[in-house]
């Protein structure tokens, strides 16, 4: 038998932190699957430093989609090939889990391994501060609520008890069922995380649309000031909804992560590429490509190297 863990969580809600809490207390090698919604894997490359996981990428849309479900199981069955016995899946932070026991029924179909891929926990990170509010908008955060038996409550540090609360409720109303763990930096007992019984009874939720609520742009850009980067990241916060990447501040190279309000840059010892993904709002997206070369060129004197969309 194989195992697969699938992690959710919409966007910036701490998914790769949990992961990484998840590598550094595994035993045995493991397999990762991470899924990003653009084209530059940003979660894939933190997750690199990980000696013994064996990680595969699935970049450009969501696992659960039809135009992207194929490269997720044959990258399920590259692992399966290496006698991997367990493996966790990070999932889109837009992605609608709806198809899930489809794409499982094939991958067991295709599997020559003679080892039964299988669910053994569906976990989604929500985001104390937004998860009410997303919840009445985003078709996929409610998806993945729904889907989850066990949901990680995460950065209550940054909300009070009265947030906390609404947030619960907002949670129980979409999925009277969960178990949620409150917590900051996913910091929770890993064994809590495994509810096998939970999982047979929850196959299929929300219909699955399309995803258009969000779009994305890849920014490429040389060695900049610190004081020019946050001046650049706050003018571009009003139109995003999740801002992260690589770029060189002040010669070394530095992660960049935004879930606005808040504002990450730390130093990355590894080499990497400097590029920076920023992920609009629906009704900005026909725009942004222009908002987001001009607001550059505004804070660092120049045109960006390069704009992908």
């Amino acid at each position: 038998m194989i195992d697969v863990v699938m992690i959710m969580g919409f966007l910036g809600s701490g998914k790769t932190t949990l992961l990484e809490r998840i590598l550094k207390n595994r035993e045995g090698r493991v397999g990762v699957i991470v899924n990003e919604f653009g084209a530059l894997s940003v979660d894939g490359e933190r997750l690199e430093g990980f000696g013994g996981a064996e990680i595969r990428q699935v970049n450009s849309g969501s696992i659960f989609c039809a135009c992207k479900s194929d490269f997720f199981i044959q990258s399920l069955l590259s692992l399966a090939d290496l006698g991997l016995k367990r493996i966790y899946v990070e999932a889109s932070g837009l992605a609608n889990p709806s198809s899930v026991e489809k794409i499982m029924n094939d991958v067991n179909t295709l599997n020559k391994t003679q080892e039964e891929f299988r669910v053994i926990s569906f976990v989604c990170v929500a985001d104390a501060e937004r998860i009410a509010a997303l919840l009445q908008v985003s078709v996929a955060a409610v998806s993945q609520v729904q889907r989850s038996q066990v949901i990680l409550l995460n950065k209550i540090d940054h909300v009070d008890k009265m947030t906390q609360k609404a947030a619960i409720e907002s949670i129980l109303a979409v999925n009277a069922e969960a178990k949620i763990l409150p917590c900051v930096r996913c910091a929770v007992d890993m064994e809590a995380l495994m509810d096998e019984d939970a999982c047979e009874c929850r196959l299929e939720c929300v219909s699955p649309e399309p995803i258009s609520e969000r779009s994305f742009v890849v920014i490429g850009g040389e060695d900049v000031q610190r004081s020019k980067l946050d001046a650049f990241l706050k003018s571009v916060i009003p139109i995003s909804v999740r801002i992260k990447g690589f770029l060189k501040v002040d010669g070394v190279m530095h992660n960049i992560d935004v879930v606005p309000p808040y504002i990450t840059v730390e130093p990355k010892t590894e080499a990497s590429n400097g590029k920076l993904v920023i992920i609009v709002y629906e009704d900005e997206k026909l725009t942004a490509k222009g908002k987001i070369e001009t607001l550059w060129q505004r804070a660092f004197g120049r045109m960006p190297d390069e704009i992908v969309v």
